[in-house]
């Protein structure tokens, strides 16, 4: 009745995949009570009946998506009328304690995938096609990649839940928020050769470009984008005070700026006076 297939590999951006199954059943069946060390991603092939908590119970039918969080108690319910039950679910853990923060003693249900697409256009899609492929035995688990497929889908989804639960940015201890800002920092530090958007940091942290955008300014002062922008002129600065062997072009391409007169011209709004002009004030 059930195939389970463990392979755990592991992200550098804090998730690792412990478990892919599939579970089938005849209708009218009803499992045993249990709860598992790893997040649970379900998804509602075929059947219908109700995933049965110790407090509560919620209805589903064809379509379904859940998110039992690790340690909660859960079994199946089916109907009799529901026809065979057909699940497919991902195990997976979650190694950022801020997103476990935020997705704390969650039990989420989505009717139907197209809720998803509502918030991440396509999501709902690519999470069909995956769990085709699994139903389908055409999903290789041996292929590294493909492994690595599976976690940026549970990856997008984090995204997806964390944003969701935004509101719960009011109760995250400081030290979360001091976490989250030291990695955009660390980011910024690194990468201030080129041009970065937020939703790229984002994606790396699995947070809401809106929610990461709110942590960092609340924690910082300004935002994201004109942090970053700071410290690149600030590091313009120092290259045309102390490098006078590089010019203004190459300050230009070792900063990442498409071209000098793009470069000069935020420079100029910052400083309010070109870089040659900088640099000839401070000899």
């Amino acid at each position: 009745m059930q195939r389970l297939l463990r392979r755990q590999t592991e992200s550098r951006s804090g998730f690792t995949v412990e478990l892919f199954g599939r579970m089938t059943a005849p209708a009218g069946w009803e499992g045993e009570t249990h709860r598992h060390s790893f997040w649970e991603l379900i998804y509602v092939r075929n059947g219908e009946g109700a995933l049965c908590f110790s407090d509560a119970q919620t209805a589903f039918g064809k379509g379904a998506v859940f998110i039992v969080p690790p340690l909660l108690k859960h079994r199946f319910q089916h109907n009799i009328s529901g026809g065979k039950a057909d699940h497919l679910y991902v195990g997976f853990m979650v190694l950022d304690s801020c997103l476990s923060l935020l997705l704390e003693n969650s039990r989420l249900h989505f009717e139907g995938l197209s809720e998803f697409n509502e918030i991440d256009h396509g999501f709902g899609r690519n999470l069909d096609t995956f769990c085709r492929n699994i139903r389908g035995n055409t999903f290789n688990f041996h292929d590294l990649r493909k492994r690595f497929e599976a976690m940026a889908l549970i990856g997008r989804l984090a995204n997806i839940l964390a944003g969701m639960n935004a509101p719960l940015l009011t109760r995250m201890p400081t030290r979360r928020a001091e976490l989250i800002v030291g990695k955009v920092l660390e980011f910024i530090a690194h990468n201030l050769d080129r041009n970065i958007d937020v939703s790229e940091i984002a994606t790396l942290l699995y947070l809401s470009p809106h929610y990461l955008g709110e942590v960092f300014t609340r924690e910082i002062g300004e935002s994201i984008k004109s942090y970053h922008n700071r410290l690149r002129m600030q590091r313009a600065a120092d290259l045309l005070t102390i490098n006078i062997t590089m010019n203004v072009s190459q300050i230009s391409d070792a900063l990442g700026f498409e071209s000098i007169h793009y470069f000069s011209r935020r420079f100029k709004q910052f400083y309010k006076i070109s870089p040659s002009q900088y640099r000839d004030s401070k000899r």
